[in-house]
C-alpha cells in the first residue's frame, strides 16, 4: 500500500497519492473430499479463490463441491482419475482454461440455472487432455448445461459424455467441435456473433426440442450448425419449426439430417443439400426452401411424410 502527500512547489497545490491494493493471482489447491467452494479451510493457501486465481483438484475419490455462489475463476485443472460432481445452482465460470488428466470427469450435478461458463468472448479459451477418459458428464434428466464463448477465431474441440443427455448448450461466440456423440434438449445460437457448431466426423448431434431451442434469424452473423463432415449425422426427435431460422451453415453440404417424431413437424427455414436424408417418423414440410440430395446421395423413409408444394 502507497500513501502520502507532496507539496508542488511550483503552483503551491498538493498532490495526494490515495492508498491502493493489487490482489495478486493465486494458485489454489482443494484439499480433498467433499465440502463448500467457498469455504476457506478446503483449500491451500487458505482462502476463497477469485476471478484471476488458477485452481487445481486432484482427488483419487468421487467428491462434491458445491457453489453456494455465482463463482468466477481463471482456469481449473482436474485429475486423479475420479469423478468431481460440481453441484449446486450457480455458474462457474472459467475464463483462460480447462485441463483434464488422469481419466477425470467433471460431472455438472445440478439443475439449471446451475451452468458451467467456459470463457469470457475476450480471451482464447484453452481445453486440453478433454477426450473419450476425461470429460464433462451429468446426472441424469434436467441437469448438465454449460456455455462456450471463446473469441470469434478460436475454435474449442469437446468431447463430452455420449451417453447422457444435456439440459441445454450455448455457443456464444467462436467455433465448437463436437468430437463425441451429443443429445441436446436446448441449443442457444442466437447471438449474433457468427459462431458455428460443428459435428465431427462419424458423430451424432441430437436435438430432442423437449425444451425450447433458440436459434438465430437469418441473418449471416447468426449462429448455425456445420455437419458436413463425413459420417456426421444431425438427428431430430422433436416439433421445430424454423421460419425464418437458420439451421445449417449456408452455402455448406450437410452429411446427413435424419427426423425422427410421430405425429412432429419439421419445418425448413433454408434451402438444404443433403448427402442422405433420413425421414423415419412425421413430416419434413419444405414448403418454401428446397431439399437437395447430392449426387449418390439417398433417401430413407420410414413412416414419415414429405410436403412439398411449389415456391412461389
Amino acid at each position: 500500500m502507497t500513501t502520502g502527500t507532496s507539496k508542488n512547489f511550483l503552483n503551491n497545490k498538493k498532490i495526494v497519492f490515495f492508498p491502493y491494493f493489487v490482489k495478486m493471482a493465486t494458485t489454489y489447491t482443494w484439499n480433498g473430499g467433499s465440502g463448500i467452494w467457498s469455504s476457506t479451510t478446503s483449500w491451500t493457501p487458505n482462502g476463497t479463490p477469485g476471478a484471476n486465481d488458477d485452481i487445481i483438484i486432484n482427488s483419487a475419490e468421487p467428491i462434491k463441491l458445491t457453489l453456494d455462489a455465482v463463482t468466477n475463476i481463471n482456469s481449473l485443472s482436474v485429475s486423479g482419475g475420479s469423478i468431481i460432481s460440481i453441484e449446486g445452482l450457480f455458474t462457474l465460470s472459467l475464463k483462460s482454461s480447462l485441463t483434464f488428466a488422469g481419466g477425470t470427469k467433471i460431472k455438472l450435478s445440478s439443475s439449471y440455472p446451475s451452468n458451467l461458463s467456459l470463457g469470457n468472448g475476450s480471451t482464447a479459451f484453452n481445453l486440453v487432455g478433454n477426450d473419450a477418459n476425461n470429460y464433462i458428464t451429468n446426472n441424469g434428466k434436467n441437469t448438465g448445461y454449460f456455455s462456450v464463448n471463446t473469441t470469434p477465431t478460436s475454435t474449442i474441440n469437446l468431447y463430452v459424455d455420449p451417453e447422457v443427455q444435456w439440459f441445454g448448450m450455448m455457443v456464444r461466440k467462436g467455433t465448437l467441435v463436437l468430437k463425441s456423440d451429443c443429445k441436446i434438449d436446448r441449443l442457444i445460437l442466437s447471438d449474433l456473433k457468427g459462431q458455428i457448431l460443428k459435428v465431427d466426423a462419424n458423430k451424432t448431434l441430437t436435438l430432442t426440442a423437449i425444451g425450447t431451442s433458440t436459434l438465430a434469424a437469418t441473418e449471416t452473423a447468426g449462429g448455425t450448425i456445420d455437419a458436413s463432415a463425413t459420417g456426421c449425422k444431425v438427428a431430430i426427435t422433436g416439433t421445430f419449426d424454423l421460419t425464418n431460422k437458420l439451421l445449417f451453415k449456408p452455402d455448406t453440404k450437410v452429411s446427413s439430417l435424419e427426423y425422427n417424431k410421430a405425429g412432429g413437424t419439421l419445418t425448413l427455414g433454408q434451402a438444404i443439400t443433403v448427402d442422405r436424408l433420413l425421414l423415419t417418423n412425421g413430416t419434413i414440410n419444405n414448403s418454401n426452401f428446397n431439399i437437395t440430395i447430392a449426387k449418390k446421395g439417398t433417401i430413407t423413409r420410414g413412416a414419415g411424410t414429405t410436403t412439398v408444394e411449389p415456391i412461389q
